[in-house]
């Protein structure tokens, strides 16, 4: 940003300032794969603990009807 105070052609005050963009602005570029990577690995967990569980509940449900058959 430039500042210039003048009157009737005259500099009476000059400033400059430079604005850095924030730290959060800078940082996003690193950020935002760290985040993709753990939404990508949640995702993948909760997917293969439901394969899990289900594949579990149809082994149980297996042995039931098993021994339902032996009876």
């Amino acid at each position: 940003w430039q500042c210039l105070l003048s009157d009737q052609g005259k500099v009476l005050l000059e400033s400059k300032i430079e604005v850095l963009p924030s730290e959060f602005i800078q940082a996003w570029p690193k950020l935002l794969p760290m985040v993709l990577g753990g939404i990508a690995g949640l995702a993948l967990l909760t997917g293969s603990c439901i394969f899990c569980v289900k594949c579990w509940h149809r082994r149980r449900q297996a042995e039931r009807m098993s021994q339902i058959k032996r009876l």
